[in-house]
């Protein structure tokens, strides 16, 4: 919401909305919804689900350093548990827990400007990342499934 542009008409000239599917070979899939359209969402940030459980970040813990997760395991052994854990801590959380991300962000670039830490992302990794984007772009444009041409 922009409330200097409220109640006008605004041409957008990209996409606002993107499903994207991307398949890792191997039956391993991931769905990503990228939306600018939202006006709000109770949805959370990210969820990875796998066979045997799932994992979910809300919006409130996706900035957050040291922020929780609620986890879902499906263990269908004899004495397995099942159920969700919800708020389950980072064992070892980065940075001070009052630090949110974007400070981590900003302390990590000082160190590797120190020369006491190596980055975490690469321009081998944005490149990828550009790869996928542009790749998921065309798909959708010719209807067609699109093999990337970087590897990370």
């Amino acid at each position: 919401h922009i409330p200097r542009l409220a109640g006008q008409s605004i041409n957008v000239e990209s996409d606002d909305i993107n499903v994207v599917q991307l398949d890792f070979g191997e039956n391993r899939f991931a769905q990503i919804l990228s939306s600018f359209a939202v006006a709000g969402s109770q949805a959370p940030a990210m969820e990875i689900h796998g066979s045997k459980g799932s994992i979910s970040i809300n919006a409130g813990s996706w900035y957050e350093a040291a922020g929780s997760v609620d986890i879902l395991l499906l263990d269908d052994s004899p004495l397995g548990v099942s159920g969700w854990m919800n708020n389950v801590s980072n064992p070892a959380p980065i940075g001070p827990p009052e630090e949110h991300l974007i400070g981590a962000g900003a302390r990590h670039f000082i160190e590797c400007i120190a020369g006491t830490s190596e980055p975490i992302l690469t321009a081998e990794h944005a490149i990828h990342v550009l790869d996928i984007i542009l790749s998921a772009r065309h798909a959708a444009r010719s209807g067609r499934a699109m093999p990337l041409s970087t590897r990370f």
